[in-house]
């Protein structure tokens, strides 16, 4: 079946590529004029001698034209958030992705530290540490911390005497 497309194929590149005279079955003078011009016969004759051999092989094709689309699948799950918690100081276990957003005053300025690990004991390294900020009065952040990764802030106020803080979490679920 795919030679039969190959030989159509070039049948088809010869056709368009050449003039050819439209002739009646039994009109040989037609054919012969046909014939005639650039050894289009000749040319045909061979070719097909050579596919029904078995000897006219080549690099495959094109791929043809896609069909149509099927229906829209159902969505999978939306991951979305979830409900806000807020949190004191402690160090908590993601049981989703999520994030941590915390803000901190302090009259006397901030020294604060946002840390995710994987170790349970809540013990960190340097490459632990997501936020490090050493502040006047006022910040904030936000920190993204993967599911099954503990997490926890860390928060000096530097001894002033006006303070307020929240660490909140917000967890994604789907």
């Amino acid at each position: 079946m795919q030679r039969k497309i190959i030989a159509l194929l070039i049948i088809f590149a010869i056709f368009a590529t050449s003039t050819v005279t439209v002739m009646a079955k039994d009109d040989n003078s037609a054919q012969n004029d046909a014939c005639k011009n650039g050894n289009l016969c000749d040319s045909l004759n061979t070719l097909i001698n050579l596919i029904k051999k078995g000897e006219l092989k080549g690099p495959q094709g094109l791929q043809g034209l896609k069909g149509d689309k099927g229906d829209q699948g159902d969505p999978g799950p939306m991951p979305h958030f979830g409900d806000w918690k807020l949190e004191s100081s402690g160090c908590y276990l993601a049981e989703t992705d999520g994030f941590v957003v915390a803000r901190f005053y302090s009259d006397a300025g901030n020294d604060i530290s946002g840390v995710e690990t994987p170790d349970s004991s809540c013990t960190y390294s340097v490459t632990d540490l997501k936020v490090f900020i050493v502040s006047e009065k006022s910040v904030s952040f936000t920190m993204p911390v993967k599911r099954g990764h503990y997490w926890f802030v860390r928060w000096d106020p530097r001894g002033g005497s006006n303070t307020d803080s929240q660490v909140l979490w917000l967890p994604l679920s789907s």
